[in-house]
C-alpha cells in the first residue's frame, strides 16, 4: 500500500501546523457559539415580544368580554323595564275594565232603583184604580 512516509513521527513543523489548525477550529467554534448566543437572544426577544403581544391581546379580549357583559346586563335591565311597563299597563287596563264593570253595575243598580221607584209609584195608583 501507499508510502510509509506519512506515518513517521510528527515533526515540529507539522506540530505547529496542527496547533494553528486547532486555534482556527477553536476560533470557529467560539464564533459559532457567539452566533448561536446571539440567535438565542433574538429568539428570546421575539418570544418575549410574542408573549407581550399575546398578553395584550388577552387583555383586549378580556376588556371586550367585560363590555359585552355590560351590554348584556343593560339589555336585560331594559327588558325587565319593558316587562315592568307592560305589566303596569296590563294592570292599568285591568283596573279600567273593572271600573267600567263597576260603573255598568252602578248604572244597572240605579236603573233598577228607578224602575222600583216607578213601580212603587205606579203601584198605589193602580190600587187606587181598582
Amino acid at each position: 500500500g501507499g508510502s510509509a512516509g506519512h506515518w513517521q513521527p510528527v515533526s515540529q513543523e507539522t506540530n505547529a501546523l496542527h496547533h494553528e489548525e486547532d486555534e482556527r477550529l477553536v476560533d470557529q467554534l467560539q464564533s459559532v457559539q457567539r452566533e448561536q448566543a446571539v440567535d438565542q437572544r433574538e429568539r428570546q426577544c421575539r418570544q418575549k415580544e410574542a408573549t407581550g403581544q399575546a398578553r395584550h391581546l388577552e387583555m383586549v379580549q378580556w376588556e371586550q368580554a367585560l363590555v359585552q357583559r355590560d351590554q348584556a346586563l343593560l339589555q336585560r335591565e331594559q327588558q325587565s323595564q319593558r316587562q315592568e311597563a307592560a305589566w303596569q299597563q296590563k294592570q292599568q287596563s285591568q283596573l279600567q275594565r273593572e271600573q267600567r264593570i263597576l260603573q255598568g253595575e252602578e248604572r244597572l243598580l240605579s236603573r233598577s232603583r228607578e224602575l222600583k221607584v216607578a213601580h212603587q209609584a205606579a203601584g198605589p195608583a193602580r190600587q187606587l184604580d181598582i
